[in-house]
């Protein structure tokens, strides 16, 4: 009779491992849910921000969205603020259009006139797009206009009045105060400016630089 008891105090005392595990459990994917409705609704909420938005609209960590003008996302727009957080600011009378396929990470866009984005642009972390740089003179054009499949490389600085040409690359860390070609790569570093793309027989992307300001007499 004893070793009876002791068996029922045994059982009775016991911990239930595995009831403790699908406890734990279902406690993470409750709050994992939780943050992720959290971050949806965030999101959906920036997106309400907009005037027009497509479809596919994917948005990594929570983008800042202020919008008191115009702004306009298109199809399979990304932006990631994983690295850095994406910041969108349209005052009033400002206007953002947003390319459809074009992916955000981690820059700024600053709009008090007009900044146009085209289709399949990558603007890198840290970049700065703005278009309220007390322009020079009166009549040149504070808006900004940037064409398809451009590449802005991580903390380069778009200026007021500039046209990107579709296809143009602009280096990390370029400060970008006129236009620039389509099919070019621009750099403000001091040993070159500009550079032609172009396709070779192959099918590959060369470089030619057309305002080398290193010259072959400076290396002997």
């Amino acid at each position: 009779m004893i070793s009876n008891l002791k068996s029922i105090a045994n059982k009775t005392v016991r911990p239930n491992h595995e009831a403790f595990k699908l406890v734990k459990l279902v406690m993470i994917v409750k709050s994992t849910l939780s943050n992720m409705l959290n971050v949806l609704n965030f999101n959906a909420l920036a997106l309400n921000h907009s005037n027009r938005v497509g479809q596919n609209i994917a948005l990594c960590c929570s983008p800042k969205i202020s919008n008191k003008g115009y702004l306009e996302i298109g199809d399979d727009v990304k932006m990631d603020s994983s690295n850095n957080r994406v910041e969108l600011f349209v005052e009033k009378n400002g206007s953002l259009v947003i390319g459809a396929g074009t992916k955000i990470l981690g820059a700024e866009v600053n709009v008090s006139n007009q900044v146009v984005i085209g289709k399949n642009c990558i603007i890198r972390s840290h970049s700065i797009i703005m278009d309220d740089d007390l322009a020079e003179s009166e009549t040149r054009s504070t808006s900004i206009e940037i064409g398809d499949d451009v590449i802005i490389g991580e903390r380069a600085v778009i200026l007021s009045g500039v046209v990107i040409g579709a296809g143009a690359r602009i280096e990390p860390e370029s400060l970008v105060t006129k236009s620039v070609p389509a099919g070019t790569v621009f750099s403000s570093a001091p040993k070159y400016t500009k550079s032609k793309l172009f396709s070779s027989f192959y099918g590959n992307y060369n470089l030619y630089n057309t305002q080398m300001k290193l010259s072959v007499s400076q290396f002997n």
